[in-house]
């Protein structure tokens, strides 16, 4: 397994390397007025974008994670508290049919 990994993660940095230099034509950005004609080469471009795109996952990410850990121990509180009235419930039947 450690193989393949280290297989795939050679065959990614070769795929980067030879994108990169196969697309150095260098691309002129502009995004409204907050980028006003920066020139970055073609590779840095995407490259950047990929990794801003993974950046917003992983914190679109992280948050949802949070939101479902609060969400887990809401629910685990109110389990706690059924398993606290069901045994409650219990002890006065039990206690009723022994009567």
């Amino acid at each position: 397994m450690k193989i393949l990994r280290t297989l795939l993660y050679g065959l990614l940095l070769a795929a980067t390397i030879t994108f990169s230099l196969k697309n150095y034509e260098s691309v002129r950005l502009r995004y409204f007025h907050l980028i006003d004609s920066v020139e970055l080469p073609l590779f840095l471009a995407v490259l950047l974008s990929v990794l801003f795109g993974m950046a917003a996952g992983g914190l679109l990410d992280a948050v949802m994670r949070l939101r479902l850990r609060r969400a887990i121990q809401r629910e685990k509180k109110t389990m706690e508290e059924l398993e606290k009235k069901t045994a409650a419930l219990r002890s006065v039947v039990l206690s009723l049919s022994k009567e």
